[in-house]
């Protein structure tokens, strides 16, 4: 078993050597976008398409996938960041219940759009589950016939928003 601050410490340093891989790569970029790193992380929740963030980029947002891979996320103090990310499987459907399960790791990446967080960079990764009923048409499920579904996501890294 791995101790909180061991893990803790492994974490930060997976991450700081990733950023110092990151900033070279950034030499043409802005010098918001090599400011110092910080922990980010958020929360997000469908069909609501709500979120939270904690960290330089932070508050209560909306998510609005443009992609299977890209999303906007517009905070309610009037400032939004292009969140590219792993793009999501599709769960797997019991046959018998009509329910599906999806568990997924992937990554994100950060880059700030307009308003208070047109400066943010950030990269890390998340964690996706998605639980998901279907209905039953001549006794077989049917993926297109969805009665409910939820999705939760919940992710971690670095960010930064000067």
């Amino acid at each position: 078993m791995i101790r909180l601050p061991k893990l803790l410490t492994r974490a930060a340093l997976t991450a700081g050597a990733c950023a110092a891989l990151a900033v070279p790569a950034l030499a043409g970029a802005s010098a918001a976008s090599a400011a110092p790193l910080s922990p980010e992380f958020f929360t997000i929740s469908f069909p609501a398409a709500a979120g939270v963030a904690y960290g330089p980029v932070h508050g209560a947002f909306s998510d609005n996938e443009v992609s299977t891979t890209s999303g906007i996320w517009t905070f309610d103090h009037s400032g939004a960041v292009r969140v590219n990310h792993t793009a999501a499987g599709t769960p797997v459907i019991n046959r018998f219940t009509c329910t599906g399960f999806l568990y997924q790791r992937g990554q994100w990446q950060m880059t700030g759009l307009y308003g208070a967080d047109r400066h943010a960079f950030g990269f890390g990764r998340f964690t996706l589950t998605e639980r998901i009923q279907v209905g039953r048409h001549h006794h077989r499920c049917d993926p297109a016939d969805v009665i409910s579904e939820t999705v939760n996501v919940t992710g971690s890294g670095l960010a930064a928003n000067h």
